[in-house]
């Protein structure tokens, strides 16, 4: 019984988004992934396959979308789920990360080059559906690691001020994301908590666009939040190094996204429920939400993925629990109508 729901789930794949800009010709990222950047997919068992049971219960279920990093350290894990699977390989996408996101992962055009192989043979792939850039600025949240892991890019190198540039470390970086693209290793390229000035950079030296910018986007984070950053700043990053500019630091996420689609850049939103902790647990047991819910005969969570989907932005909800999963999965069956999404437009705790 178990093995036939298993089936019937799988076949009940997801929309998804054709990428346009630094991507292969035809390739569509699907509206749901699972996220594995949380405590559970680290690779801190015995083994190093912390993320395994969750990744393989993911494609059990029909889940086709991993989004991973170097810093999360859970690649392996899912390159071990997939292999085991059964699922062919093609039709499995996995996002992975180069650079800062919590440990010393210096950007730079060598350091892309290097955390590129490590990943992929982490995945034991040869190639990666979509690399990212993690976040705009080095070492982010520690500059302190530049001690202990310098980059070799002298533009991104922050022990060398003569030579360090944030938007010449950025364009370095995005350089060598350029020739992993070209050379297959990468099908598609993207970045990660970059705002629109960030990406104008690459535009203006003529470069391909990123096909993706994963961005963090709640009801609870839509980048109007007053004194907070602009939409595309890590939630690592104090406001003091959210930018110089007045779009850096004040760039919602509704001007973020309406530049993106502009320029045919998919918006991929992580923390979809907020950043945890007791926050997310009042936005997923809200009364309005709940009333929501009933009415369309689905979860909470449902609800919120729904309302991202509906804007056009993909998501990558995390989760370990397999009933979760099925949730996080199927979410995009039926449609909210023009007041309840008003309602998570504006929503107020």
């Amino acid at each position: 019984m178990l093995a036939a729901l298993q089936q019937a789930l799988a076949a009940q794949q997801p929309p998804g988004l054709t990428l346009h800009n630094a991507a292969a010709p035809g390739m569509v990222m699907s509206a749901g992934g699972l996220g594995t950047g949380g405590p559970g997919c680290y690779n801190e068992s015995s083994d190093q396959l912390a993320s395994y049971n969750s990744s393989l219960s993911w494609l059990r279920l029909g889940g086709r979308r991993f989004d991973g990093a170097i810093s999360y350290a859970c690649d392996r894990g899912i390159g071990a789920a997939i292999a085991q699977s059964g699922v062919p390989r093609r039709e499995v996408f996995v996002t992975s990360k180069i650079g800062p996101g919590g440990v010393p992962f210096p950007l730079g055009y060598n350091e892309t080059k290097s955390q590129a192989k490590r990943i992929l043979a982490d995945l034991d792939s040869s190639y990666v559906d979509l690399l990212l850039i993690h976040e705009p600025f080095s070492y982010w949240p520690d500059p302190q690691a530049a001690q202990r892991a310098p980059s070799s890019d002298p533009a991104c190198d922050l022990r060398s001020p003569a030579t360090y540039s944030e938007r010449g470390c950025r364009l370095s970086t995005w350089r060598a994301l350029v020739e992993l693209w070209h050379s297959g290793a990468a099908l598609a390229i993207g970045v990660s908590n970059f705002n629109s000035t960030h990406i104008e950079e690459i535009e203006q030296i003529g470069l391909a666009l990123p096909a993706v910018n994963q961005v963090e986007f709640s009801p609870l984070h839509q980048g109007n939040e007053a004194g907070g950053c602009n939409c595309g700043a890590s939630a690592s990053r104090s406001t003091a190094h959210c930018g110089d500019s007045a779009t850096e630091r004040a760039e919602t996420c509704a001007k973020l996204h309406a530049f993106m689609k502009r320029k045919q850049i998919v918006f991929n939103s992580y923390s979809p429920f907020g950043g945890g902790g007791s926050e997310t647990a009042k936005l997923l047991s809200d009364p309005r939400l709940r009333t929501i819910g009933d009415k369309h005969n689905v979860s909470v969570a449902q609800v919120i993925l729904n309302w991202q989907w509906s804007k056009g932005i993909v998501v990558n909800p995390q989760a370990n629990n397999v009933a979760y999963q099925s949730e996080d999965l199927h979410f995009a069956d039926f449609m909210l109508d023009a007041a309840e999404v008003a309602l998570l437009d504006r929503y107020e705790p």
